[in-house]
């Protein structure tokens, strides 16, 4: 849910309130709640068979059941995405903005390559603190970074998403 646009915000099952009028009749069927940018609503089963039926009644409400097969196709560029979060989260806290700076000027100039572009455009800060920016860059989806091939690397590619 992380990679696709579409989505604005998901809550956990554990994390929500199971009395919410708006929410399923059985919180405990459903893993999370999705808020897409449109604002709609959607729950979300996870890890059922495809011939599992949706645990809800009301058919106003929107459902979705994400099967085990569709999980495992999706796990290998969801894992990519963990080095790419953790970069980012290496520097919580702080806002590193002479960096943040630099690295929008370098991807705004450029408007797309690899990471090795940006970090050759940079030599005089440190690799690790542009990788981190890059990653807030991509979960903020300003920077489109393309982890379908590989892994997070120099020679991920990345489109600059602010047109």
């Amino acid at each position: 849910m992380e990679t696709d646009r579409e989505v604005e915000a998901f809550e956990p099952a554990s994390e929500l309130e199971c009395s919410d009028a708006e929410g399923p009749p059985r919180c405990g069927d459903f893993a999370a709640k999705v808020s897409l940018v449109d604002g709609r609503v959607i729950w979300h089963k996870l890890g059922a068979q495809e011939t599992t039926a949706p645990c809800i009644s009301d058919s106003e409400q929107n459902v979705r059941v994400v099967t085990d097969e569709e999980l495992r196709s999706c796990s290998v560029v969801s894992m990519r995405w963990l080095k790419v979060i953790c970069f980012a989260a290496a520097l919580r806290g702080e806002r590193q903005a002479s960096i943040t700076g630099a690295v929008l000027q370098a991807v705004r100039s450029q408007r797309s390559g690899i990471v090795r572009d940006i970090l050759g455009a940079l030599p005089d800060h440190d690799d690790a603190i542009v990788k981190g920016v890059i990653g807030r860059l991509a979960i903020k989806d300003a920077l489109i970074l393309n982890l379908s091939g590989s892994g997070f690397t120099p020679d991920t590619s990345w489109v600059w998403g602010k047109a």
